[in-house]
Parts: structure tokens; C-alpha cells; sequence
């Protein structure tokens, strides 16, 4: 969300006034909705474009990366002579964290195919590089492909929508016992 609000910033251009897109997570009844409709619709029943849904779809196990510890029986230490100093810091992250690839599924939903073009671009551009809070973290964000439709029924709205998937590569450190106990001691 940080990265699609503050550095993307899609915007469409309707009525002649430059209008954010809106980003918002699907939840599996809103997810449900849009695979049934077509589209999302508000409490009102108007239909919600411009706008960008995102749906978790997947956390999958990195394993090329780093082994760990068996969780279950955690011995790991490391003695070392150095003293604490500015270089040599004790922190949180002194543990081997789980490396996943979490993918997300997304679609952008316009009114035209002009405006949706814009926002794919925009966010096209962006992929392949690190996506989040440069305060925070930061993970790398990769798109593949874009699929587009165009949907026009009678007496009904024109709607236009992409969808792809985003996969960012990541780690989990969770907040529990074996966290503490696989850490890296020093004495």
C-alpha cells in the first residue's frame, strides 16, 4: 500500500481533473463479489472506478536461499572476542529468517481503456525494483504480465480491468519462543 499511495500515485484523468486511484484490499467477500460481478460496487451499489483491489493469494517457502535451524531443537552460538561497537551491533535479526515469495493478485478497474493504460504503465514501470517503506523494509516486486478486458453490456456501465500478479520476494521472522532461542548469542 505504501509504495502504490507514495511513490506510484496512479491517477486517472476524467473530466478534465487529474483523480487518485484508489488501492484497497479484497477481502475474500469483496474478492468474491468481483469474481461473481465483474466488478466492486460501494454500499450505495455504484460501481467503484477508477480503483486498484489486492487479494493475498499466496506464501510460498524460499528455499534457495538460506537454511535454518531446525526450529523445534535450536542450538546455535557463536563466541566471539570482539567488543560491542557501532560495527559489530547486537540486534533483532541476528536470526536465520524464513525466505518466502508472497504473491499477490491485483486488478485495476477503469472506465476507459485510455485511463486504464495510464495506470498499468505506471505500474509496469515500477515493477523489478524494491517495493515498501525505505523507512522500513523493503522487498523486490516482480510483474510478469498484464491481462485486459473490456466488458459492455446492455444497460449497463462499460467497465475496463487489468489483472496480474505482483511477487515480492520477502522473509518471516515471527515473534515467538524459537525466534529468541535461535538467535545468535554473544558472550
Amino acid at each position: 500500500f505504501y509504495y502504490f499511495e507514495n511513490v506510484i500515485r496512479p491517477s486517472v484523468i476524467q473530466n478534465g481533473e487529474r483523480l487518485p486511484v484508489p488501492v484497497i484490499y479484497g477481502g475474500q467477500e469483496k474478492w468474491a463479489s468481483v469474481q461473481k460481478q465483474g466488478y466492486y460496487r460501494d454500499n450505495l451499489g455504484k460501481i467503484m472506478a477508477p480503483l486498484i483491489l489486492l487479494k493475498r493469494i499466496s506464501i510460498d517457502k524460499n528455499r534457495g536461499i538460506a537454511n535454518k535451524l531446525d526450529a523445534n531443537t535450536p542450538h546455535n552460538f557463536n563466541i566471539t572476542a570482539k567488543k560491542y561497537s557501532p560495527s559489530n551491533q547486537y540486534d533483532q535479526f541476528a536470526v536465520v529468517p524464513d525466505y518466502v515469495t508472497v504473491t499477490y493478485s491485483c486488478i485495476v478497474f477503469t472506465y476507459y481503456v485510455e485511463q486504464l493504460n495510464k495506470v498499468v504503465e505506471a505500474i509496469q514501470y515500477a515493477s523489478d525494483s524494491y517495493w515498501g517503506n525505505p523507512e522500513r523494509f523493503q522487498f523486490r516486486a516482480m510483474i510478469d504480465s498484464f491481462a485486459f478486458q473490456t466488458e459492455l453490456q446492455q444497460d449497463e456501465e462499460r467497465i475496463v480491468r487489468s489483472t496480474f500478479d505482483i511477487r515480492l520476494n520477502g522473509y518471516i521472522v515471527p515473534e515467538i519462543l524459537q525466534k529468541d532461542l535461535n538467535g545468535i548469542k554473544k558472550f
